[in-house]
């Protein structure tokens, strides 16, 4: 073990073959992957991960094997983008506590090979939000703990869109532009944490994301936007006059649709709807079917169903000038926590 290197928060070092990393090659699971990375589960070995204390430099050393999510990124460009952003957002003045973090960084140089691996360390989730919905958890839990978890999310997407401040007091906007149900990863869920019953819910991969500064000049070259199921129809249709912190709002909508509606009318697998939130019809772009019928009135639909179609409603707009902001949604949900009645 005595050869193994030892990985520092916060630091970005390069290590060799000759001074090996200190995960356990036996526990390694690969438990996700996109067009940016691919991520491993790791088990870092114990004292091989130094935490900071304080501003003064003593460090604390992890007393047990420790359990990382590892993100290997192919190009370099990739990786420097997201861990740019990431660095944005973890030294801001007040960092928010439901965006994923990372611990931090590591680049492998192997002595016989001209590959270098990049690759970001961040905290192991039990699992992602698509994985949790799959799993039939919705149906089974409290209306208002989903409602507090989907708070907590609005709550960081309003912090991303207008509230970083800098340790400058620069004030920066950040567009996530990736926002689904893989990319919202959930602790300490079946711990016994009554506090959160349904987790602790957090915004995670920012490799898709850009930040703006106070004079709307982007910080990053332009990034790679893909045509996914929960990315804007102005992102489908690279109409790049359109493409701002309003296309987040869409796809955050389509989260609310999922796990709101999915509570209700959903079964293990959550809501059967076909693969995108929006449809053509002569070049102009609707709500899908498979959606609207949900969010059609019904004369037996109780409280709690109606507000959360209302809510829906209000969020999913073809025409982005006429989404609401991440502020609005946020207010919204709590107005629901203390309007809902027992479920």
């Amino acid at each position: 073990m005595s050869d193994l290197a030892v990985i520092t928060e916060d630091q970005i070092v390069p290590h060799s073959e000759a001074s090996p990393l200190p995960f356990i090659p036996i526990e390694r699971q690969r438990i996700g992957w996109g067009g940016y990375s691919t991520v491993y589960k790791e088990i870092i070995v114990s004292r091989h991960f130094a935490y900071h204390q304080d501003q003064g430099g003593s460090i604390l050393l992890n007393e047990n094997p420790l359990p990382v999510a590892r993100k290997r990124f192919p190009y370099y460009p990739d990786f420097e983008r997201e861990y740019a952003i990431l660095r944005y957002l973890k030294s801001a003045r007040k960092p928010h506590e439901r965006v994923v973090k990372h611990l931090a960084g590591v680049i492998l140089n192997h002595e016989n090979l001209p590959k270098v691996e990049h690759s970001l360390l961040f905290p192991l989730a039990d699992m992602h939000l698509e994985q949790f919905m799959s799993g039939g958890n919705l149906t089974k839990l409290d209306f208002n703990a989903l409602l507090g978890e989907l708070f907590n999310l609005a709550d960081a997407l309003d912090y991303l869109h207008r509230g970083i401040q800098t340790s400058e007091g620069e004030q920066l906007v950040c567009w996530h532009m990736d926002l689904a149900p893989t990319n919202i990863l959930i602790f300490n869920y079946n711990h016994g944490n009554c506090h959160y019953p349904a987790g602790i819910w957090k915004i995670a991969d920012f490799s898709s994301s850009n930040l703006i500064a106070e004079n709307r000049r982007s910080l990053l070259p332009p990034p790679k936007l893909s045509a996914g199921a929960y990315v804007a129809p102005e992102i489908h249709h690279k109409i790049e006059t359109l493409i701002e912190k309003s296309c987040d709002i869409w796809s955050f909508g389509c989260i609310l649709f999922d796990v709101l509606l999915g509570h209700f009318f959903g079964g293990e697998n959550g809501l059967a709807i076909s693969k995108y939130y929006f449809e053509e019809n002569e070049d102009i772009s609707h709500i899908a079917y498979d959606v609207s019928k949900h969010l059609n009135k019904t004369d037996s639909d109780t409280q709690n169903v109606i507000l959360c179609k209302n809510l829906v409603s209000a969020v999913l707009k073809t025409n982005p000038t006429e989404r609401p902001t991440a502020e609005f949604i946020k207010n919204r949900l709590a107005s629901m926590i203390t309007k809902s009645a027992p479920t």
